[in-house]
């Protein structure tokens, strides 16, 4: 999962571990400092990213999910999760009547690209339930209006688990209204029917402009995931036999449940 921002004037990148991992299945070229950096930590992880040629690398990086997506619609990332899922079959296909060695190589790599691809919507369905968190960096720009009161504006922002409170005024906080904290955290709690159980905390931005409220989930629902696509994909299969699954993306998504 990718996320761009702008901080000091200056664009930046942040990429997971497992993203950065991804890209040895990648044919094309690279840029050489990001081949250089170092996996540490979990998968989940985010790294930052600050040069020009290894951002604009990342953004044509069709294979690693963009954090924006996170806004659409659940059926949106279905239908994705399905279009991923036929590439791979076409893929599959191509690669179990290939006779020549190398471009069955490239193939497989690909193919590889295009399931990080459908786990990387799969994490958004999982995000969006209220059934995967994963650690975000601490972002605070704000991003869609979630709702707005008297005197006061409430913006989601780039991080899922982080809500901005600002003034309409624009003037400081004397101090954190915890009257309009209570009332965000009812309606985040209202946009996820998994969430039974809650914590957060809340904080003053520096310039004392912003409150900054971080949710921090205490206890999650573990229902069956739903069955949500009914693509079938096609493995590659080194005996240049076709492997079907029947599920398709659904059953990426039982998987990555499973896992988390």
């Amino acid at each position: 999962m990718k996320i761009f921002n702008i901080e000091n004037n200056k664009e930046t990148a942040y990429i997971q571990n497992t993203d950065l991992e991804s890209l040895k299945y990648y044919n094309g070229p690279i840029p050489e400092t990001l081949l250089l950096k170092n996996i540490d930590g979990e998968p989940y992880e985010f790294i930052s990213i600050d040069r020009p040629a290894e951002i604009q690398f990342l953004k044509d990086a069709y294979w690693i999910i963009n954090i924006t997506e996170m806004n659409q619609s659940e059926d949106y990332l279905i239908e994705k999760g399905n279009n991923i899922a036929k590439k791979m079959n076409s893929l599959a296909h191509e690669h179990n009547s290939e006779q020549n060695e190398t471009q069955k190589s490239k193939l497989l790599n690909k193919h590889k690209l295009f399931m990080h691809q459908m786990h990387g919507y799969a994490d958004l369905v999982f995000i969006k339930k209220g059934q995967l968190i994963i650690p975000m960096p601490n972002l605070y720009t704000q991003n869609e209006l979630l709702y707005e009161d008297i005197g006061y504006e409430i913006y989601s922002s780039i991080n899922p688990y982080i809500v901005t409170i600002k003034r309409k005024d624009n003037n400081p906080f004397n101090s954190i209204p915890f009257d309009v904290v209570n009332q965000t955290i009812e309606i985040l709690k209202h946009r996820s029917k998994f969430v039974t159980e809650y914590k957060y905390s809340s904080t003053l931005t520096p310039d004392r402009k912003s409150v900054i409220v971080t949710i921090l989930f205490d206890k999650l629902i573990n229902e069956n995931t739903k069955k949500i696509a009914y693509q079938p994909v096609h493995n590659i299969d080194t005996s240049h036999k076709q492997s079907t699954d029947t599920n398709g993306f659904i059953k990426m998504v039982q998987y990555m449940f499973k896992k988390h």
